[in-house]
């Protein structure tokens, strides 16, 4: 058995975050991570999620609009 960082653990959470968007519930992260692996990252991991999509909106708005 292979285990994860929590960098590696908070970046995979942050991207399930992502794709479940902005209702994501611990249900649906339990279907992924462990009780124990929600409690101890989800804080950071929904930070890196903000950051992310951050990031990602920057980079689709052109500059013309961005201005």
């Amino acid at each position: 058995m292979t285990h994860k960082s929590d960098n590696e653990l908070i970046n995979e959470m942050s991207d399930a975050m992502l794709r479940y968007g902005e209702g994501c519930t611990r249900d649906q992260l339990a279907m992924h991570f462990t009780t124990e692996e929600i409690d101890r990252l989800s804080e950071k991991a929904r930070a890196v999620a903000n950051d992310k999509l951050v990031r990602q909106t920057r980079a689709r708005v052109p500059a013309t609009r961005a201005a």
